[in-house]
């Protein structure tokens, strides 16, 4: 057995059936939709706000309370629709989440006040939280292990690209359409699922008596509570980049004293852009090293970097300030490699609750992270407090990292025994 400091090269391959590649396109179109409906709010931010009567100097309080109620309803259903995962399959849970979020995000074109548009994206980020970890887990436990590193990260790569795609529409049409077309793809996807079959993994696992979902086993076993925290809190501040800095682009770059008027859309785009093609390079150079560790703790240190230039070398012009979100969306690139880290650190009984929920908890970071950078930015200002926030939470991160045993393709055929 390999450890985990052990470097083995391997030439990564793309040998996918028909049936294979159907199962990953449906995956990869649902995560398009799932991060396409994440940050159209961000996309859209000023423009609905200003259309429902927010005034200019609330414009940024307002739009984090309504994006920490996206953020909490990610966490709610983050937990709620992977216990259902593990008890009652991956394909059923992920028809009910893209109806749900998809419902949602029809009814948020329709809101005219703050308290309805926070509602709106509360129920969204319910439902878009079913999406992404489930759907790892069910392609996991479905393809070749050797398969998993490549699938993986084509579909992270290519649903990435659906906030490239939300930044597209936002420039092109009125805020509600912009939602519409959100929750009308989200429609369409449904027919696509039902081509596609469950896990024989869960189905051959879900006739073994095993408890399946269960947060209270979860959550009081020492050793499986450690192991969940860590691929927490490793991804810490992947997410915080989009929320805070990006969305916040206005903010940051009246900061960095830019007369030009900045469009959070250009910023999305040229994160996200960079984001996925990085995304597929963490997975190649995963696969390559047959490690997980390492490539998260390189792309850790990218971080570092993308965020020192960012922040502590301020940009004079609105063309430094994208180049300066095109780096930071490319060191965030571990995200894929992240999520199927969590994916094999787990049983079948409790995988899809751990799949799905990490990545939702990661994104709930940003409810702390824009709580303390609200109340820091009054005392040290924007540049400063987002310094603050964002090399904290890299910190987090790498020791994270370091602290998490390297399950590089295990196999993921067996169930988790909650022994203390």
């Amino acid at each position: 057995m390999l450890s985990s400091n052990q470097l083995v090269v391997t030439k990564p391959t793309l040998n996918f059936t028909g049936k294979q590649l159907l199962m990953l396109a449906v995956a990869a179109l649902g995560y398009f939709v799932d991060v396409y409906d994440l940050l159209i709010f961000s996309s859209e931010r000023i423009e609905s706000l200003q259309a429902i009567g927010v005034a200019k100097e609330n414009m940024k309080d307002v739009g984090i309370w309504i994006l920490n109620f996206q953020m909490a309803g990610l966490i709610i259903g983050g937990f709620l629709f992977g216990i259902l995962a593990d008890k009652f399959g991956r394909l059923k849970v992920l028809f009910a989440s893209i109806l749900l979020y998809s419902l949602a995000n029809i009814g948020n074109a329709f809101v005219t006040n703050v308290t309805a548009f926070a509602i709106a994206r509360l129920f969204a980020g319910i439902g878009l939280a079913g999406e992404l970890g489930v759907a790892l887990s069910w392609i996991s436990e479905s393809l070749d292990r050797k398969q998993r590193t490549m699938a993986t990260m084509m579909v992270s790569a290519i649903g990435l690209l659906g906030g490239v795609a939300a930044a597209l529409v936002a420039t092109r049409f009125h805020w509600q359409t912009s939602y519409i077309i959100g929750g009308v793809m989200g429609l369409i996807l449904l027919g696509l699922r039902v081509s596609v079959k469950e896990s024989k993994v869960f189905i051959k696992n879900s006739t073994k008596k095993a408890i399946r979902g269960d947060l209270v086993e979860l959550f009081t076993n020492n050793k499986q509570l450690y192991k969940y925290m860590l691929c927490v809190l490793a991804g810490a501040p992947a997410v915080v980049f989009t929320n805070l800095y990006i969305t916040l682009t206005p903010e940051f770059c009246q900061a960095f004293g830019i007369a030009e008027q900045a469009s959070v859309s250009t910023a999305i785009m040229v994160f996200l852009i960079t984001f996925a093609v990085s995304d597929i390079l963490c997975g190649f150079l995963s696969k390559i090293m047959k490690q997980r560790k390492a490539p998260l703790l390189i792309y850790a240190g990218l971080q570092v970097i993308a965020m020192s230039y960012f922040l502590l070398y301020p940009p004079e012009t609105l063309q430094g300030y994208y180049y300066r979100c095109a780096f930071l969306g490319f060191s965030a690139g571990y995200w894929g490699i992240l999520i199927t880290n969590s994916v094999e650190q787990f049983g079948t009984n409790i995988r899809a609750t751990v799949a799905t929920s990490t990545p939702n908890l990661i994104r709930g970071i940003t409810i702390p992270a824009t709580l303390i950078f609200s109340m820091l930015v009054k005392s040290y200002g924007v540049i400063t407090s987002g310094a603050i926030i964002g090399f904290s939470l890299i910190g987090i991160s790498i020791v994270s990292i370091l602290l998490l045993k390297d399950k590089f393709e295990n196999n993921l055929n067996y169930t988790e025994v909650f022994e203390d």
